[in-house]
């Protein structure tokens, strides 16, 4: 991914991640972190490493917040409860 589209879509990615906050659409902020994690363009050096987008998100308010935490962990317990080994 180039510079300019890197920084572009780092910025619409920090604003889903706001608005999803604001709404408390933790699935739609649990996909925001998943696309961070996995796009990313190549550092300018060879050599380096890759640069993820999750960099661009780390600034966000959102990861000091208790209460996002404390629905994140509602939300995985949820989804374990609802796991069945028998199917």
């Amino acid at each position: 991914m180039n510079q300019k589209s890197y920084f572009n879509l780092g910025y619409l990615l920090y604003a889903c991640l706001d608005d999803s906050v604001k709404e408390k659409d933790y699935e739609s902020i649990r996909l925001c972190i998943s696309i961070g994690q996995t796009l990313y363009k190549n550092a300018s050096e060879p050599n380096k490493p890759r640069v993820f987008l999750q960099n661009l998100l780390a600034s966000n308010y959102i990861w000091k917040e208790q209460s996002f935490w404390e629905e994140i962990i509602k939300c995985k317990i949820m989804t374990f409860s609802n796991f069945s080994f028998f199917n």
